[in-house]
């Protein structure tokens, strides 16, 4: 298993938080990340967060020698569509109701 010492640099929080800020505008997924989370919280819990993310994927990254492939803002957010459908779905039926979805044109 890779460690912190493994890696023989000096500490890399520092380049995570100047990662991080430069998703604010970026088109990733990481970005679309950090402005979601921005709308719930303070933007500095959403900076560590976000950071905290980034670093988990470099520890995959390290550990596994998997690449990184960046799926993308739409993806993410087509995934976050789902979740949120799933969740109110499973609240709906919880209080005996049923979602129908809206055709798209009206």
């Amino acid at each position: 298993m890779l460690t912190y010492r493994d890696l023989k640099m000096p500490s890399i929080l520092p380049r995570g938080w100047d990662c991080v800020l430069e998703q604010r505008a970026s088109q990733s997924a990481l970005g679309a990340y950090y402005r979601r989370l921005c709308g719930r919280m303070d933007k500095a819990k959403a900076v560590t967060a976000c950071a905290h993310k980034l670093a988990r994927l470099i520890y995959v990254i390290l550990t596994k020698g998997e690449d990184y492939v960046d799926q993308g803002q739409e993806h993410y957010e087509e995934k976050y569509r789902q979740r949120v459908i799933k969740n109110l779905t499973k609240h709906a039926k919880k209080f005996g109701f049923q979602l129908i979805p809206v055709p798209e044109g009206v």
